[in-house]
């Protein structure tokens, strides 16, 4: 018999409930956070998680006990004895690895116990809905991945605090968690500053709601998946790392040695992958025929392959430079940088020159208003353009951001731009809190192109383009041909956030926030059956 919320909430409030269970309400039930947060029997992991994935209310409770931890561990120690049987407390074999011990070791202040960590609950299989709402769920879910680097899963539903105590700590901190599959331990990985960067865009993810049906067809493609997953078998042999500064508190980590190795059953596989283009071709109307000789090539050329070893060496020489993550230091810790990472792989492959500065101390821009920082980012952006130079650009940007345009600045401009336009910022803010909304107001680019003067003003979503031939005003929500109205877009606004003192525009959480809003309603559309009402 299934569980209703009165059900629920009646059992987070127990305090009998054991921990154990407590996280698994705390995974499926957000609207009992808040309860499992204030439980007496509430671990120091779980409550870590809540800190990050619950609403206000949950984070404030969370976060006063957790301080209550720091301050006297044998509270926690106390409680969690009492309320958790035998089994519960038995710690968890770790399996050996090739991590230092000291690598995987916890940094929390108080003792940290073996219960579990909520995890994303699996696929349910009854009962029935439209297929659609899987494929189209997939493409909603990969759009958000895409944008957000892969963080949205982890942020959402797995939390663990502390980084490393080195960058070549860090770096083997992440890689052996993905390689091992342990989600809890690459977000601990993760620079806490990224993360900071998209909290509000994932919890606006965490408050989608769908359908929980599932039909015969989605049940064919889960168990058709599900065998080839398991079977994935990554091992790291004999991993070696060497470290350069790139700037204060940011290092490059780069593989020198070692050697990895994927094996896998080719059949699951090729089943695997025949059945994900099987769901594709049939809601796209493609067809179906070819796909068994394809799944047969694929389990072939499988049988030839796996298992795969590749080295270090082999890898850089593919790559053309030495496999890398960079990392960075907050606090007293060091995280992996997926910005960064992404900026360095970029910046190796171009063959671009010596690394840029990221501006620290007084040589930051730091703005009074959000009006202010747009303002300020328009005209560091025009300079930029103007000069070729990305110091005033990159002193203009939040964190996050300034450490990327610093180092990698070259790969956006390097030379001015001939023909730059003009911009003349105009801006308008809604601000709660240390974040704030900010759309275009009267903000004019003007340009000279074959000898005929354009202005361009931007309102809102609205584009007034005045020229000697024409004089027309298209907004992004009244386009013909397509509704993206139905896409939320009248929501769509810059982000700016304050930090350190003064506001910042965030690209980083701009992008975020377009995509979770986005996001939202394509699942909201595909669970109604109206997805195609954009279009048309």
């Amino acid at each position: 018999m299934s569980s209703t919320p009165h059900d629920i909430l009646r059992e987070a409030n127990d305090p009998t409930t054991v921990p154990a269970r407590l996280a698994e309400i705390a995974a499926q039930y957000p609207e009992a956070h808040a309860a499992v947060a204030a439980h007496p029997h509430c671990y120091p992991g779980l409550l870590e998680w809540l800190s990050r994935a619950g609403d206000a209310t949950t984070r404030q409770i969370a976060n006063d006990r957790l301080a209550q931890a720091a301050a006297d561990p044998a509270v926690f120690r106390s409680s969690a004895t009492a309320a958790a049987p035998p089994s519960v407390m038995q710690p968890t074999a770790v399996q050996p690895t090739a991590v230092q011990p000291s690598v995987m070791q916890p940094t929390q202040a108080y003792p940290t116990q073996a219960y579990p960590v909520p995890a994303q609950p699996g696929p349910p299989r009854t009962p029935r809905r439209p297929r659609r709402g899987l494929v189209l769920g997939l493409v909603a879910g990969a759009l958000v991945l895409v944008l957000t680097g892969g963080g949205v899963a982890w942020a959402l539903f797995f939390s663990k605090l502390g980084g490393a105590a080195s960058p070549e700590a860090a770096a083997d901190k992440l890689v052996t968690a993905l390689v091992n599959a342990d989600l809890v331990s690459a977000y601990g990985a993760l620079a806490p500053s990224e993360i900071e960067a998209i909290r509000p865009s994932l919890e606006r993810l965490a408050s989608i709601r769908v359908d929980d049906d599932t039909t015969a067809g989605d049940e064919d493609l889960s168990d058709a998946v599900q065998p080839a997953l398991d079977s994935f078998d990554i091992s790291m042999d004999g991993w070696s790392y060497e470290t350069e500064s790139l700037g204060a508190d940011i290092e490059v980590v780069r593989l020198v040695a070692g050697s990895l190795t994927i094996d896998g059953d080719p059949a699951a596989i090729a089943n695997a992958a025949t059945a994900l283009q099987r769901s594709q071709a049939e809601v796209t109307g493609q067809p179906t025929s070819a796909l068994d000789r394809q799944r047969d090539e694929i389990k072939s050329t499988l049988e030839a392959k796996l298992p795969y070893t590749i080295t270090a060496a082999e890898m850089a020489d593919e790559l053309g430079f030495d496999p890398r993550l960079v990392t960075v230091r907050e606090g007293d810790s060091w995280y992996v940088s997926p910005v960064l990472t992404a900026g360095d792989y970029a910046y190796q492959d171009g063959d671009y020159g010596d690394y840029g500065s990221v501006p620290t101390g007084d040589e930051v821009a730091r703005y009074d208003t959000p009006e202010d920082a747009a303002d300020g980012l328009t005209e560091a952006l025009s300079r930029s353009m103007e000069t070729g130079s990305t110091d005033d650009l990159a002193a203009s940007l939040p964190l996050v951001e300034r450490r990327f345009v610093g180092l990698y600045g070259e790969m956006m401009f390097g030379d001015p731009v001939v023909g730059a336009p003009q911009l003349t910022p105009g801006f308008e803010a809604e601000t709660s809190g240390d974040t704030a909304r900010v759309q275009f107001k009267d903000f004019i680019l003007s340009l000279s192109f074959l000898g005929t003067s354009l202005k361009y003003t931007v309102n809102g979503l609205c584009v007034t383009a005045d020229s000697a031939y024409s004089d027309s005003t298209s907004c992004l929500d009244d386009l013909d041909g397509v509704h993206l109205d139905r896409l939320d877009v009248s929501e769509w606004r810059i982000i700016a956030v304050r930090q350190d003192g003064g506001w910042f525009v965030s690209p980083l959480s701009t992008v975020a926030d377009i995509a979770s809003i986005t996001t939202k309603r394509i699942v909201e559309l595909s669970e109604a059956g109206e997805l195609d009402t954009i279009f048309g």
